[in-house]
């Protein structure tokens, strides 16, 4: 499942999110790669962060600075 913002032009690999295996979670971001745009549902049930706090935060937020770079 994808996160609440509008549905995908092209089904591609986002219309298989909800089939990610459940220790792992989808990130979609932006063309500069920094940005996140979607999220799995399930990231918040394996972070405990709010999806408020995920969509729209920089990469480096999410994963910190040096693993962000990587």
């Amino acid at each position: 499942m994808i996160s609440p913002q509008s549905e995908p032009e092209e089904p591609g690999l986002l219309g298989v999110a909800g089939h990610i295996q459940p220790c792992g979670w989808l990130l979609v971001l932006d063309a500069d790669a920094d940005t996140v745009l979607r999220a799995s549902a399930n990231l918040t049930e394996l972070t405990s962060l709010p999806m408020t706090e995920v969509l729209n935060a920089s990469l480096a937020q999410l994963l910190g600075r040096r693993l962000a770079r990587t």
